[in-house]
């Protein structure tokens, strides 16, 4: 096994660098690893497993489950594959965390299989052959790093893996969807009732800003105030002097001003209820 790793190592170092681009980064549903035409040798022997612990991108970036994976095909005939899917352990192991079955691959195409696996942030994926195919391309550096197993090891296994090996991209995605109810469903495709995950509730203050003031000095007995807030779908309240805060809307005019100071306010009230707790305000004097 160690002269077969070397072997797909050394045969990757030599076909050149590549561009990582990154998956999928949405708030929801996200994308973890990437597929690809596989250029490298051919994956050998039928039996290993491999796990891409690195880049970032081919780690869960929060806890979800996998509800589907994609292998990319050359032309030339594949071996089966199964989605395994490993987090590290104590030393260089890792705990296998869930797999998929084999499954057969069409050649010269995106195959893509359900899948059901509760992951946690950190959890990498990878798979395992069923024997020998194109699965990878190489790379000159250490930016993609992965641990082999000369074994198919079952779900709940600790396994120890050997030293990581670096210059390898499995050619492996995985679609993580939240599981804000801890049922083991991903939320957007496989979770049926979603009655016990409400959204979130909106705690952020607004920001309440003045856009136009009035002059700091002035001779009229009204002047005109605009403002904005930082959350759409915000109202306002405004008050001048000591009256009370009223609902009020941009632009606003304060009529019938008396002489001497004013201080002007107003704030935002947004979609959720919350209040702007600082006011924004504009102090100005009529003049006679």
């Amino acid at each position: 096994m160690e002269a077969g790793v070397r072997r797909l190592v050394r045969a990757a170092v030599l076909s050149g660098a590549i561009v990582w681009v990154c998956a999928g980064q949405a708030e929801a549903a996200t994308t973890i690893g990437e597929t690809f035409e596989p250029t490298g040798a051919t994956c050998t022997p039928g039996g290993t497993t491999y796990l891409q612990s690195g880049p970032a991108g081919y780690t869960a970036p929060s806890d979800g489950v996998i509800t589907s994976w994609s292998h990319r095909t050359s032309a030339e005939a594949q071996p089966q594959l199964k989605l395994k899917v490993g987090r590290a352990a104590a030393g260089e192991s890792f705990l296998i965390v869930g797999e998929s079955a084999f499954q057969p691959l069409t050649p010269n195409a995106l195959n893509t299989f359900p899948a059901q696996i509760a992951v946690e942030t950190g959890d990498a994926i990878g798979f395992t052959l069923g024997g020998d195919g194109g699965c990878y391309r190489g790379l000159v550096g250490e930016s993609f790093q992965y641990y082999s197993f000369d074994t198919d090891p079952a779900p709940g296994a600790t396994v120890p893996s050997g030293p990581v090996s670096t210059g390898i991209q499995f050619d492996i995605s995985a679609n993580l969807e939240p599981d804000c109810d801890g049922d083991g469903l991903g939320d957007e495709t496989q979770d049926a009732d979603l009655t016990s995950c409400p959204p979130p509730v909106d705690t952020d203050d607004p920001e309440t800003t003045i856009t136009k003031d009035a002059p700091k000095k002035t001779d009229a007995t009204r002047v005109k105030f605009k403002f904005r807030s930082d959350e759409v779908g915000s109202t306002f309240e405004c008050k001048l002097d000591k009256k009370p805060f009223k609902a009020c809307s941009s632009p606003k005019t304060v009529k019938r001003l008396d002489e001497g100071k004013h201080r002007f306010q107003v704030r935002a009230i947004d979609a959720a209820g919350n209040p702007d707790p600082t006011p924004d305000k504009d102090k100005f004097k009529v003049i006679g």
